[in-house]
């Protein structure tokens, strides 16, 4: 797992961390589903043009 280092000045308001924290685990939870979902793509029968399609999406 990547560790991410978020410098912040002495007073930050706690709702700014929360809203960091929320922030890193939906983007750790939407990496998590997309590496499912390649699983998923090679077990499947799609075609390289669905895949490559999926991958654009990705970005």
């Amino acid at each position: 797992m990547t560790e991410i280092v978020i410098k912040l000045p002495n007073k930050v308001d706690k709702s700014l961390i929360r809203l960091i924290r929320r922030a890193v685990r939906k983007e750790l939870l939407i990496d998590a589903l997309f590496r499912e979902l390649e699983k998923e793509l090679k077990n499947s029968e799609l075609t390289d043009e669905d895949i490559e399609q999926l991958e654009k999406s990705k970005e």
